[in-house]
């Protein structure tokens, strides 16, 4: 589409009477003509009119108001009949489908097809170029499927915990089949601590809105207990709400040291529903908000887990602004055991902590980091607070993170400090993603 307006400067601060074709918009201040400009041709690319043009046709002033009058050139009507995303199968098409969650069959719509767009750009299926075409009847997407292993990597050095610690992911994306993922993630928060968790999603069973995932994860606690969970989780997607529902097994085996120390052997239950709201469809600013409750039942306790997530990221490039409210609370009669509280510091939050340095039974805290990120270079600053059970006041931990590029993969750097405490005490944390 084509836009073609009088320069603000031609009439001063004097008013502006808007016409567009035969239909006088009224009168208004001059630095309201492009937006409103802008919304009467979205108007026309919103229903089937992509090459919609506004063309100033007239323009005359009198000592106290400026007349202005556009003709509108709506240019040739397009209905789309035929959505292509690249070179898939016809099963991984009806998949794409599903994963840019609309129909866009119909006359064609600007702003549903860059909504699209940007969900299949965020995608980690697929590597795409951000344009599209359109030929006759058919809107054409640029879209690839994305290399099929990563490795994501990140290390601390804490002497405390007996040396180096950390994490490590290996994904297989698009394995065995477009949007299939397998997972294996390998979690050392400390030297007598291993944690070890599978994962498999299968997404839009039978081409449906349902997909599914399967989790086992297998932790191994110093001298005092195993605990061995196996998890199925059924997600129902429409276009900005996903649903959850989470059947959950756990078996703990414990020790002497273990009974010692309070842990009890037995294998108990979580079902839990799981609501998430999201809007990536928008490059300037997105949101995110994940809200799970459930319930563990077992031979020792009834209890109530629950926690929520919300983030908001805004970008106006080469910034960003990510925000985000985080906490959780389980509800429970008696003590928690250790693998039934939350963990928290490490690389992620609380990024001036050792991992896993706090476990509670409750806690409320957020994330605000800003910076630069033109795309190969991102750097910023960052702030994490908490307040949780047995500390007084809220903890504040800030610092400073710088992701490089390092051929195909990237470098990321995270330094972090605890306020209340001596800065010789500051944590870095390195990661290596592929």
């Amino acid at each position: 589409m084509i836009l073609l307006f009088f320069p603000l400067a031609a009439s001063g601060n004097r008013p502006v009477c808007l016409t567009i074709g035969t239909d006088t918009l009224g009168v208004m201040m001059p630095e309201n003509i492009p937006t409103t400009l802008d919304r009467v041709l979205k108007q026309w690319t919103g229903n089937g009119y992509p090459y919609a043009e506004l063309v100033l046709s007239a323009y005359h002033g009198s000592s106290d108001t400026v007349h202005v009058t556009y003709r509108l050139i709506p240019g040739e009507s397009v209905h789309i009949d035929t959505v292509v995303f690249g070179k898939f199968t016809p099963v991984e098409v009806h998949r794409l489908q599903r994963l840019i969650r609309d129909d866009l069959t119909g006359p064609y719509n600007i702003q549903r097809i860059r909504q699209a767009q940007n969900r299949l750009n965020q995608s980690p299926w697929l590597k795409t170029v951000n344009r599209h075409d359109i030929s006759d009847s058919a809107l054409r997407f640029y879209a690839e499927r994305v290399e099929d292993f990563s490795f994501d990597a990140l290390l601390s050095y804490q002497n405390r915990a007996g040396g180096l610690v950390g994490q490590a992911d290996i994904g297989l994306v698009n394995f065995l089949g477009l949007g299939r993922q397998a997972d294996f993630s390998w979690y050392h928060p400390s030297e007598r601590t291993n944690r070890v968790t599978v994962n498999w999603f299968e997404p839009y069973l039978l081409n449906t809105g349902f997909s599914a995932g399967l989790r086992f994860r297998q932790e191994h606690e110093d001298t005092l207990y195993v605990t061995r969970e196996s998890r199925f989780k059924l997600i129902w997607e429409n276009r900005v709400t996903d649903v959850g529902l989470v059947i959950s097994r756990e078996d703990v085996y414990t020790t002497d040291a273990g009974d010692s120390a309070g842990v009890i052997e037995g294998t108990r239950h979580i079902s839990a529903l799981n609501l998430r709201l999201e809007d990536i469809t928008r490059q300037a600013w997105q949101y995110r908000l994940s809200v799970t409750g459930g319930i563990r039942t077992g031979e020792d306790s009834l209890q109530y887990p629950m926690d929520y997530e919300a983030e908001i990221r805004i970008r106006n490039e080469p910034w960003y602004v990510w925000g985000k409210l985080l906490g959780g609370r389980v509800f429970s009669k008696g003590d928690l055991a250790g693998y039934q509280q939350f963990r928290l510091g490490g690389g992620t939050f609380l990024r001036g902590a050792f991992f896993e340095q706090y476990r509670v039974d409750w806690y409320t805290g957020g994330i605000l980091e800003g910076g630069v990120d033109d795309g190969l270079l991102r750097a910023g600053l960052f702030v994490d607070w908490a307040w949780m059970e047995g500390i007084s006041g809220p903890l504040i931990h800030a610092g400073t993170s710088l992701s490089l590029p390092a051929g195909t993969s990237r470098l990321k750097i995270l330094l972090g400090f605890d306020v209340q405490e001596p800065q010789t005490q500051g944590k870095i944390h390195v990661g290596w993603t592929f």
